[in-house]
């Protein structure tokens, strides 16, 4: 996990978002994938989201929690954006989010929260637009314990 000093992160961020790449769960999504199509196809001056969470687990870091996200339009300036590679099986919209990513989202989540100092609840990108992103509701996720509530 990065050290952060939360004097350097935003003090307008009061959430976090969760979204996923709308990709197979591929290796080749990785996150500087992500940041490349976000650069150089958007125009973006850097990845749009936070954290990035990788196929197999592995935590990235993305954007500077001192920058505004670039991922949930109207939400930006006060939500630090996670994404996680996944969101399509067989070419249609599915939660294909593993244990592993799970548990790198939770210590994200923790890590953010306890650092920061603030409760920063969480919400999928479904929750303020029109997107199956992330996947499924971020509230029928028991994010401590690690399992489903529905």
């Amino acid at each position: 996990m990065p050290t952060i000093r939360p004097e350097f992160v935003r003090g307008t961020f009061n959430k976090i978002i969760l979204h996923h790449t709308a990709t197979p769960r591929e290796a080749r999504y990785g996150v500087e994938w992500c940041r490349k199509l976000h650069v150089e196809h958007k125009g973006w001056r850097d990845i749009g989201y936070h954290f990035y969470v990788e196929y197999d687990g592995t935590i990235r870091e993305g954007r500077p929690l001192n920058m505004s996200g670039a991922h949930t339009r109207g939400e930006n300036s006060q939500a630090i954006g996670i994404a996680y590679v996944g969101g399509i099986l067989h070419g249609e919209p599915s939660c294909t989010m593993t244990e592993d990513q799970a548990m790198s989202i939770s210590a994200i989540i923790d890590y953010l929260r306890n650092t920061i100092g603030k409760p920063l609840p969480l919400y999928g990108h479904r929750d303020f637009n029109a997107t199956f992103c992330p996947g499924f509701k971020v509230q029928d996720y028991d994010w401590h314990n690690l399992r489903w509530l529905r």
